[in-house]
């Protein structure tokens, strides 16, 4: 209902916004332009195409798992990606970029599901990323809400391994990262995500959320199996051991641990 809502609403909105805009350049002397521009109707214009932006913007992320096509679509929505200053307050978020805010908000909405036979609905348990302490480098409380059997196994992390932020411990870790937030650690002298620097030529736009796997005993950080090719909606639709199958490199050593992993589907919204 929505969607078609949308749908019906654009191109009303579009009208006016381009006809106002004709309006605005239609004026004779450069004082009615000014007087136009800073005229209600011209702010509105302004919002209008922010707005519309904005629209275009969460439909591309969720259609393609990326939106920087839409700086093609015209001169003037390119502008407004590489403009550095704004007039109107909707534009203000198109600096920290709108796509890297959608797939923020896709990824603090995202969430575990647990089920205790991988086949069956029954005993399924939901864990929110957004109600970790600190979404972006949380853990995931195992052993009071799936039980002590998977907690001894596996611990489930949002963020990636840094030296000074674990104890060792004898599990499976596995890590479900934003490319945005290793982006703005490789950004830092002497970044704890410089190991990441090697990944980042092949790790596609679209796929903004990375998973990560790690043994908790092993000192060397360098080793760990990664997914940084599939789109959301493929880490939706498998289990995290299915997930893993197609990049594990443990395979022979760790895999009763990572058998335990098909319980859990990562489910991003």
């Amino acid at each position: 209902m929505i969607k078609k809502f949308k749908n019906l609403l654009l191109p009303i909105i579009m009208v006016f916004a381009f006809t106002s805009r004709q309006i605005t350049q239609a004026m004779d002397t450069a004082e009615e332009e000014k007087a136009i521009v800073l005229s209600p109707i011209s702010k509105l214009t302004l919002d209008l195409e922010g707005y519309i932006l904005q629209i275009a913007v969460i439909d591309s992320c969720c259609e393609l798992s990326f939106a920087g096509n839409i700086g093609s679509v015209c001169k003037t929505w390119n502008n407004f990606f590489n403009k550095e200053n704004y007039t109107s307050p909707l534009y203000k978020d198109l600096k920290v970029n709108l796509q890297t805010k959608y797939f923020h908000d896709l990824f603090y909405n995202g969430e575990l599901i647990y089920r205790p036979n991988p086949d069956s609905d029954e005993g399924m348990i939901r864990l929110k990323i957004s109600d970790l302490e600190n979404p972006l480098e949380g853990k995931f409380d195992l052993l009071s809400t799936c039980g002590a059997g998977v907690d001894a196994v596996l611990s489930l992390y949002t963020g990636y391994r840094k030296v000074d932020r674990l104890e060792k411990e004898n599990k499976v870790q596995i890590w479900f990262v934003l490319m945005s937030e290793i982006i703005n650690e490789l950004k830092k002298k002497n970044s704890s995500a410089d190991r990441f620097k090697r990944i980042m030529k092949n790790w596609p736009v679209n796929c903004p959320i990375a998973i990560l796997w790690t043994w908790g005993n092993n000192d060397d950080l360098n080793l760990h199996d990664y997914l940084t090719n599939k789109k959301i909606t493929e880490i939706n639709s498998n289990n995290l051991y299915k997930n893993w199958c197609g990049v594990g490199l443990w395979r022979l050593a760790r895999d009763p641990q990572m058998r335990e992993s098909q319980k859990f589907h990562v489910n991003f919204k």
